[in-house]
């Protein structure tokens, strides 16, 4: 028995001398070898853009377009950036908020757009609530104005608030 083991792993060494190449094996060439691996993930350059660039096109594409870019004036190093005397923009206004009455006797405030979402809480007839979100699908994002707790109520359980 220990005769065929010795026989056995002749064999395979043999086998696996010949797999690889014999006498002709080049392990720098080989598939796997660390140099063509390598070669194989090294990262290709990219270019690199300026920073002044990139904050220029962010700038840009967040500027308002009605109004227009101010450039600014190119200064020398320790010198001060004299004044520029551009329009300021417009104040921007908030939108009044969607103030609505509770028609209801009794409402429940869901926390989802569905009678499947759980039930927050509840407002009564008379309850001001402002809208949040009107998504158009029969609900309201909506906030008590009594206790600020944020929900869902059914769209026709709300009226326009008189004042």
């Amino acid at each position: 028995m220990p005769r065929l083991m010795i026989v056995t792993f002749g064999f395979l060494a043999w086998a696996f001398y010949e797999a690889s190449g014999g006498d002709a094996f080049d392990p720098a060439g080989a598939p796997g070898s660390s140099e063509a691996v390598l070669a194989a993930v090294t990262p290709t350059p990219r270019p690199v853009r300026p920073l002044e660039a990139e904050i220029e096109a962010v700038v840009q594409a967040s500027a308002p377009i009605a109004t227009p870019l101010v450039p600014r004036p190119a200064t020398a190093p320790g010198r001060a950036v004299a004044a520029i005397d551009a329009p300021l923009p417009e104040a921007v206004l908030e939108p009044e908020p969607d103030i609505r009455t509770v028609t209801g006797t009794r409402v429940n405030m869901r926390n989802g757009p569905g009678t499947e979402y759980d039930v927050i809480g509840q407002l009564v007839q008379g309850a001001l609530a402002e809208v949040l979100a009107a998504p158009g699908n029969g609900w309201l994002r909506i906030r008590s104005l009594e206790n600020q707790r944020v929900g869902w109520m059914a769209e026709r359980l709300l009226a326009p608030s008189s004042g």
